[in-house]
Parts: C-alpha cells; sequence; structure tokens
C-alpha cells in the first residue's frame, strides 16, 4: 500500500494520496444513492429496499443488482428499456445478451413478452439475474444462463427483438 505518490510532469507537481476502505463499505454505501427511477413512459425500476407508491399504469420492476450491471440508471440501459417499451407486444420472443442483473429480461417480461432467453458470460450475473426475475414473479418466462446465445438456440430459433446492453 502506498500512502502517497508524487508526481512532476508538463502539469506541474502534485500529489495523489489513497486510504484504505472496508469492503463492507463499499459494497452497501451506494444502495443510498439508488432510488426509484421511472424510465420511458411506465417503466419504475424499485430498488427493494426502497419504497414506492405506485401510480396508474406503472410497471415496477424491484431490482437488486447485487454484484451485477444494472441498475437502470445508466443512458444505455434507460434507452433499451425505451426501446422494449416500444417494440416488446404480447407473441415477443425477446433475447437478452449480456443479461447482467436481468434488467431487461425482466422489463421485456413485464411488458408480456411470450419468452425471453437471457445469456450472460458471468456466473454472477447469471445468479442475479435468477433472483431478480423470481423476486418480480417472472422466472417462469425467462430462460437464464450462463455462455453464449449461439450453443443454446438452434439456428432456426427467430427474436422478434434483441437486446445487448454490453461494452
Amino acid at each position: 500500500n502506498l500512502d502517497s505518490i508524487k508526481v512532476e510532469g508538463d502539469l506541474g507537481e502534485f500529489s495523489v494520496e489513497t486510504d484504505d476502505v472496508l469492503e463492507s463499505d463499499w459494497a452497501n454505501n451506494w444502495k443510498k444513492y439508488y432510488k426509484p427511477t421511472r424510465v420511458g413512459e411506465k417503466i419504475v425500476i424499485k430498488p427493494k429496499w426502497e419504497d414506492y407508491t405506485e401510480k396508474p399504469g406503472d410497471v415496477i420492476l424491484e431490482l437488486n443488482p447485487g454484484r451485477a450491471f444494472g441498475t437502470g440508471t445508466h443512458e444505455t440501459t434507460s434507452m433499451c428499456i425505451c426501446e422494449l417499451e416500444k417494440y416488446v407486444k404480447n407473441e415477443s420472443v425477446v433475447y437478452d445478451i449480456g443479461c447482467g442483473s436481468g434488467i431487461l429480461a425482466i422489463t421485456a417480461a413485464k411488458l408480456n413478452a411470450k419468452k425471453i432467453l437471457a445469456v450472460d458470460i458471468d456466473e454472477i450475473a447469471v445468479e442475479v439475474a435468477k433472483e431478480n426475475a423470481k423476486e418480480n414473479g417472472v422466472l417462469e418466462k425467462i430462460d437464464i444462463f450462463k455462455g453464449d446465445l449461439a450453443d443454446k438456440i438452434s439456428k432456426d430459433q427467430k427474436a422478434d427483438v434483441i437486446v445487448a446492453n454490453i461494452m
């Protein structure tokens, strides 16, 4: 551990100081900034530990992203949610590639998609996505798995909507 670093260069002299942070602090402190958020016209992302008074027409997603990516507050995630609102119909088949917390697959399920395949290469993300889908009562509509989508589907399978909120 370095207590400080001195750097000299074209920007002049400056120093960088570091401090130790307990794992329990950073693992939980972010939660106080994660509040219920409306995304699009009717989707409301509600952290599990927060209260929210539902309004008529709201579609509520209770979420605990845990150690997986996907809170709904990032611009790319919210844009994907808005597009799902536009394009998912009752008979839609949706693929969520790089599902992270499962937020997009759960959104599709809450918008009444018929079938959703959600895949991620990260085992932790798959576990978190399954937990979130179960908490939202949509696990039976979503096939969540670790690996490559090409390993799971045959070439003749088709999706109506594909979301890939990845790098």
